[in-house]
């Protein structure tokens, strides 16, 4: 189980920032954030897994709401969003089973260990996202993911940590709160969210 729920945070993670529509994007980053409530309470941290469905629930209205407010209006059918759904867990279900799980190459892969592999992925995700990608909600999602992986890792390795991450969790939402807040002004004055076309727009 650990091994399928790493391939669909990974594969939602991924999916997150390379997503085209912004709404399909914010789709995935929820499936992500699912998936690592799950986790936490595969590793028995039930109180942070309900503290982090908490903020899950409330990032993913933020964000829905931001994506409406400050982008084109996207069309997406039910049948999209099933479709990009199941894909994320079935190639996540292969693609974690395949890595890790499988006699092959998993067998003497500890449980620990598959957590800070999964911490560096999704760590290393989200600075992809910020340093690479112009629109302003995909890096806040890149912030989020990095949020994340924190949170995993102090889960992982310390005493206490799940209090350090209940707090790390609540932490993250009022600074998302505050980045949307900041987008949505943005885009108000420069009418894009491409940081690149805002530095032109200044210059």
């Amino acid at each position: 189980m650990p091994y399928v729920l790493f391939g669909i945070v990974i594969s939602a993670a991924v999916a997150a920032v390379e997503s085209k529509k912004l709404i399909n994007s914010v789709i995935a980053f929820g499936i992500m954030g699912l998936s690592v409530c799950l986790t936490f309470i595969i590793q028995g941290s039930i109180d942070l897994a309900l503290v982090q469905l908490a903020v899950e629930t409330a990032l993913l209205m933020v964000l829905v709401k931001a994506t409406k407010d400050l982008s084109e209006p996207e069309s997406l059918k039910w049948y999209e969003i099933v479709s990009m759904t199941l894909f994320i867990i079935l190639f996540g279900i292969f693609a974690g089973y395949a890595a890790f799980g499988s006699p092959v190459f998993g067998r003497h892969l500890k449980e620990q260990t598959l957590t800070i592999v999964e911490v560096i992925a999704l760590f290393s995700i989200g600075v992809y996202c910020v340093a690479i990608k112009r629109n302003l909600i995909k890096i806040i999602i890149g912030i989020i993911i990095m949020e994340y992986a924190v949170n995993l890792f102090l889960v992982a390795s310390a005493r206490g940590g799940d209090l350090l991450s209940q707090w790390a969790a609540l932490v993250g939402l009022a600074t998302t709160v505050v980045m949307v807040a900041l987008a949505k002004r943005l885009y108000d004055r420069h009418g894009t969210l491409d940081i690149s076309k805002m530095r032109k727009l200044k210059g």
